[in-house]
């Protein structure tokens, strides 16, 4: 702290007390916009009742973000692509409004593919402040609890066997993907900044990245399971780094992950071999070229170049997906294609020369772990977007401009490991 001048100290250290109520209603709205949009997507759950909680949460966040936002940056470079990358997005979605009654209620409530999404973004301009940091731990760990919760209510939805009904897949396969990658994957953040938690959260937060690697061999999920191991590999690997128990800790982990693979193999043979049958069916299987091709042909030059904006659209008539009209998909499963599909190459050359040099800073420029860790989370997201869906209007995304406003800024990146371990542990 000596290093820093009393007026940088106050500003990343401190919020007004309007600012933390403000925070706070922030997060409010956007827990019960997330929390409610995953309890609508089980078919258990009152659309009406889910929905309306959602609007609420959307009446929550967009005010507080607003009386919150601040238009500073450490870096000209990063203003200027943000303020142009922004001014793109905000083309992508006038090209693509709809005013269908049908259509305003997608682009509302659907968090992963809605307009909300292109919103993201400016989470950057949320106050970049120790402060906020911490509330996220927070809001991580309290997603946590809920993905828990809501895995041990629906349970019998989630562990269901693969066998189709009236043609249809079990609902399971889609509600692990989304409680998972809503409320569960930023766990993996938590094992990355292990050093400022105490056990009590680590173990809450590795608990939650076990169980939903767990859930996704049950239901066969490639992308799931890669996207949750990643985080848990890379922080082992950190603390190994970083302690002088690395021989001791490495012989841990490979125990640990001996037992955790054959106790999940007995649950596979206790299903008669089901669970494994599945995860090698999917891992052997190509579900993604046939629409790779039809996504390549259906594209023309001006699409590839500036896309077809929201509601963009392609025809692949042999895989389905909701909201699908007649063969067209508005959404391809890998996420570089899917910003293409909506805002072309610009879109997404923009995006990489954000998150690129964020995340170089981060991880080289850096002498703390909070800056380190908010490198290897931006990496992560563009390693998972290839097999998965990162770009969403969920915490797993608005975790990644967050972490582009901690690589951008100086200040952070040279506060010592010390300080921070005290701030976030509530003794400074």
């Amino acid at each position: 702290m000596t290093n820093l001048s009393g007026q940088l100290i106050q500003h990343k250290f401190f919020l007004t007390t309007r600012d933390r109520t403000l925070l706070n209603v922030f997060l409010l709205g956007f827990i019960m916009y997330s929390l409610f949009y995953v309890l609508t997507t089980t078919s258990h759950f009152s659309y009406t009742i889910g929905q309306a909680a959602q609007l609420l949460g959307i009446g929550l966040i967009v005010p507080a973000a607003f009386l919150l936002f601040r238009y500073e940056f450490e870096s000209d470079y990063l203003k200027g692509m943000f303020i142009f990358y922004m001014i793109w997005l905000a083309g992508v979605v006038f090209r693509g409004l709809n005013m269908e009654y049908s259509m305003i209620k997608i682009m509302l409530f659907e968090a992963w593919f809605g307009i909300l999404l292109y919103a993201a973004p400016l989470t950057l301009l949320l106050p970049q402040n120790l402060f906020f940091y911490r509330r996220l731990f927070d809001l991580i760990l309290l997603f946590c609890l809920f993905y828990l919760a809501l895995d041990v209510l629906f349970i019998k939805d989630l562990i269901a066997p693969h066998t189709l009904v009236d043609g249809k897949e079990p609902i399971g396969k889609y509600i692990v993907e989304t409680f998972s990658k809503t409320l569960g994957v930023t766990a993996g953040f938590i094992l990355l900044t292990y050093a400022y938690h105490s056990r009590s959260r680590n173990m809450l937060a590795l608990i939650t990245v076990l169980v939903t690697i767990v859930f996704g061999i049950i239901r066969a999920r490639r992308g799931l399971i890669f996207m949750t191991s990643l985080p848990l590999m890379i922080a082992f690997f950190l603390y190994l780094y970083r302690s002088h128990v690395r021989l001791k800790g490495l012989m841990i982990f490979l125990v640990f992950s001996g037992g955790l693979f054959l106790n999940t193999y007995a649950v596979g043979l206790f299903h008669k071999g089901d669970l494994f049958q599945q995860l090698e069916k999917r891992v052997m299987e190509d579900t993604r070229s046939g629409v790779e091709v039809r996504f390549f042909r259906d594209l023309s030059l001006q699409d590839w170049v500036i896309g077809k904006g929201m509601m963009g659209k392609y025809y692949c008539p042999e895989v389905p997906s909701p909201n699908d009209v007649r063969g067209f998909r508005y959404v391809i499963e890998t996420d570089f294609l899917q910003i293409i599909l909506k805002g072309g190459l610009v879109s997404l050359l923009l995006l990489f020369g954000i998150l690129i040099p964020a995340a170089v800073k981060g991880i080289f420029q850096s002498k703390n772990l909070l800056a380190k860790a908010a490198g290897i989370w931006i990496i992560l997201a563009l390693i998972n977007m290839y097999p998965s869906t990162v770009n969403t209007f969920t915490l797993n995304y608005l975790l990644v401009w967050v972490s582009v406003g901690i690589c951008f800024s100086k200040t952070i990146r040279y506060m010592s490991d010390e300080t921070l371990k005290l701030y976030f542990r509530g003794n400074l």
